[in-house]
């Protein structure tokens, strides 16, 4: 017979209670107060940094052309070689974040990411540029800051906080394209670099003061890629199909800014430039996520892919024939910016359907790498052809057709909906614009 003064078992209701209690009041399919507290500082971090890069990137062509000793070369290096610096000492910093943890490491990259601002703002000479842009790439922290948020926040939620990461990019780049003209008509392109060194300084502040420190210091033994998985990540047809698509998209992409604002300047005023690019993103965005969002749902991310890379070449031929005037530019451009909006996510969504969740963090940073090499190789292909831009052209949209026909031969790829939530080392929406 059991005891009178026995303890009665709780309830289930009362066990859900305590443990909602214990995690600070959050049901397990909603954010704790200290998950959001944390992905808010981080957010807030990654968004800061990215806000300066992409105030200068509309008008950065335009100033590296002006500067002592800039050549066409020289100038498309200018804005290329962040994403080589970036692309060599990516997986070096998450490694240093494993040893000495994340807050650390993404201090140190802060650190090195304003002094390149302050040297690239201070310089009157290309030569400094290109060590200040060199420099701004060498704090590499992108991928530690994805990590941290993998840290802070439980698998449940882990998805939901990546793509909140990924907002942050986005409206970053939002403000930054559209408001950095601007401001370097009012202030000049050197105050541009050293309000970037600013924000760097303010994430800084944040990162000591709101980002809290993982248990463990943040060194998790996932994170620590084996040969085989890089072996891997380099050698599977349809990964290194993804990585293709990754380099040619953001070689594009580095390639337009190198020679766009330069044929604009021809057009309107620096500072105006904002007319151009605040109707052609807010334009893009409104075709691209409602496509992504009925494609996922209706498990045709492939034909997204297939009509990206037509739109993708076809934005280059209205460049080329029809990009003399104004209105031609725009057309133009608002065709790259829909394609890129499709592309984007549609192949970091194919890379979840290709990789296991044991491979996909070292898949994802071969694919990361993939797209900082294509924004180095942009840039210098667009300084070489500065004086020929409808040459340029021609070659961006020729790429178009091997791709499409890679992409054609891709197994699987029909039925792919939504992707599992990702891992800590899976990259969010959005990262490889940095």
């Amino acid at each position: 017979m059991a005891s009178p003064t026995a303890a009665t078992p709780p309830s289930d209701d009362a066990f859900r209670a305590a443990m909602r209690r214990r995690r600070g009041g959050a049901r397990s399919d909603t954010f704790a107060r200290s998950e959001l507290r944390a992905l808010s500082a981080l957010c807030a971090v990654y968004g800061l940094r990215l806000l300066g890069l992409y105030m200068v990137l509309p008008v950065l062509s335009l100033y590296a052309r002006g500067l002592e000793g800039s050549t066409p070369l020289l100038t498309g290096l200018s804005v290329g070689v962040y994403g080589f610096a970036n692309m060599l000492l990516v997986l070096p910093f998450g490694v240093l974040s494993d040893r000495v943890g994340r807050k650390r490491a993404i201090a140190l990259g802060l650190c090195v990411f304003a002094a390149g601002s302050v040297l690239a703002g201070a310089t009157k000479s290309i030569a400094g540029l290109l060590a200040g842009r060199a420099l701004q790439g060498a704090g590499a922290v992108s991928s530690v800051v994805v990590a941290l948020v993998g840290d802070v926040t439980r698998p449940r939620v882990r998805a939901r906080a990546m793509t909140l990461l990924g907002m942050s990019v986005g409206l970053a780049f939002m403000l930054g394209v559209v408001g950095g003209p601007a401001l370097a008509g009012e202030l000049g392109v050197r105050s541009l670099f050293l309000i970037t060194g600013a924000l760097a300084v303010g994430a800084l502040l944040l990162v000591l003061a709101a980002v809290p420190a993982p248990r463990g210091g943040g060194r998790q033994a996932e994170f620590e890629p084996a040969a085989g998985e890089i072996r891997a990540a380099l050698l599977q047809p349809e990964l290194l199909k993804l990585d293709a698509g990754m380099f040619v998209i953001h070689f594009a992409l580095t390639a337009l800014f190198v020679v766009v604002p330069i044929l604009l300047d021809d057009l309107l005023p620096a500072y105006h430039l904002w007319r151009v690019y605040a109707p052609v993103l807010l334009v893009g965005m409104a075709v691209a996520v409602p496509t992504m969002t009925l494609a996922e749902k209706t498990r045709s991310v492939h034909r997204v892919l297939y009509g990206g890379i037509v739109l993708f070449g076809m934005s280059f031929l209205v460049l080329r024939f029809l990009g003399d005037g104004l209105a031609g530019m725009v057309a133009g451009m608002g065709v790259f910016v829909i394609a890129f909006g499709l592309l984007e996510p549609t192949l970091t969504t194919l890379l979840t359907r290709f990789t296991t969740p044991q491979s996909r963090g070292t898949a994802a940073g071969v694919f990361s790498m993939s797209g900082f090499l294509g924004s180095f190789l942009g840039g210098a292909t667009g300084g070489l052809l500065l004086e020929s831009q409808g040459a340029l052209f021609l070659v961006l949209a020729g790429l178009a057709l091997p791709w499409l026909l890679l992409s054609l031969r891709m197994r699987g790829l029909r039925g792919v909906a939504r992707p599992e939530p990702p891992r800590r080392a899976d990259i969010p929406p959005g990262a490889g614009a940095d």
